[in-house]
C-alpha cells in the first residue's frame, strides 16, 4: 500500500505572514490546507494565549484533586476501571481471577431509572432478570431460571437467572434501578440493585463505576427467594385517599 505521508513544507517567513493558510499536495494528489496562526508582534495574541494557559491549568488543578486517572491529552485506549482486563489474574497468559465475569448495567422497561420500581404490574412483566451466556451457566452449571448468587468485590446479590446466546460469553448483565432490600445479617441484597455490586471509585474516563464491575457467579443455595410481583408493595409516600391529581382533596 503506497504512503501517503505529506512531504515536509519549507516556506519563507514572508509567505506565511502574506496568508493565512498553506497548501500542499502528497503522493495521492489529495490538497491539504494547513492553518498558520501568526503571533509575531501580536501582544494581544500572546496574552489571550497566558490567560488560557493560565484558566486551563487552575481547570486541571482542580479536577485533579477529585482523585480522577490522569489521562494523557491524545486520544488513546486505557483499560476502564473493572473492565474486561480485571476479570483475568493473569492477561497476557488470559488465566481468569476471583472475578472472572465483566457485568455491566442496562436500562429496563420495568422502571424508569429507579422510578416505578413498586409497580406490582410491571414486576410481574419484567422480574429483574439476571443474564448470562449458556456456556458461562453450563460451567457453573447453571440452568434457565435458576436463582443465582453474583457477587464482586463491594457486594453480593440473589437473582433468577435468564440464559441466553444472546450475551458474549465472559460477559453478563442485571438491570440497574432496583430497590434494594437487603439482608442486615447476610449483607446479601435479594432485590438485584445494581448499586450493591458495584464500587465507589471514580475514575474520569467516560465511564463510571456504576455502569460496570467483575463478578463470579454460583448458584444459589439458600431458601428460594419469591418472584417480585409477591412482595409487599412499598409505597413511600403516603396519599390521602381523596387526593385528587392535581393538588386538593376531594373535600375543598
Amino acid at each position: 500500500m503506497a504512503s501517503d505521508k505529506r512531504p515536509p513544507i519549507t516556506l519563507a517567513c514572508e509567505t506565511c505572514k502574506r496568508r493565512n493558510y498553506v497548501t500542499t499536495k502528497n503522493k495521492s494528489k489529495k490538497t491539504h490546507h494547513i492553518l498558520v496562526i501568526h503571533v509575531q508582534n501580536s501582544p494581544g495574541v500572546l496574552n489571550r494565549i497566558a490567560d488560557l494557559h493560565e484558566h486551563c491549568q487552575a481547570l486541571a488543578d482542580k479536577i485533579a484533586a477529585f482523585g480522577f486517572i490522569d489521562l494523557p491529552p491524545i486520544a488513546q485506549y486505557h483499560p476502564p476501571a473493572e473492565g474486561v482486563e480485571e476479570t483475568y489474574a493473569d492477561w497476557r497468559s488470559k488465566q481468569k481471577g476471583e472475578y472472572p465475569l465483566q457485568l455491566y448495567t442496562i436500562h429496563y422497561h420495568r422502571r424508569s431509572h429507579s422510578v416505578f420500581d413498586n409497580i406490582q404490574q410491571l414486576r410481574e412483566a419484567f422480574p429483574q432478570e439476571f443474564i448470562m451466556n449458556p456456556i458461562d451457566a453450563e460451567a457453573r452449571d447453571i440452568v434457565h431460571g435458576d436463582q443465582v448468587l453474583i457477587a464482586s468485590k463491594h457486594g453480593q446479590v440473589v437473582r433468577p437467572v435468564s440464559v441466553s446466546p444472546l450475551m458474549m460469553p465472559g460477559v453478563c448483565t442485571l438491570p440497574e434501578g432496583a430497590w434494594v432490600e437487603r439482608d442486615d445479617e447476610s449483607g446479601i441484597d435479594f432485590a438485584g440493585a445494581t448499586n450493591s455490586l458495584n464500587g465507589t471509585h471514580l475514575t474520569g474516563q467516560g465511564e463510571e463505576p456504576w455502569n460496570t464491575c467483575v463478578v463470579q457467579v454460583e448458584k444459589w443455595t439458600g431458601d428460594p427467594i419469591d418472584p417480585d410481583a409477591q412482595w409487599p408493595q412499598r409505597v413511600i409516600f403516603d396519599v390521602p385517599e381523596d387526593f385528587i391529581v392535581g393538588g386538593g382533596t376531594r373535600n375543598e
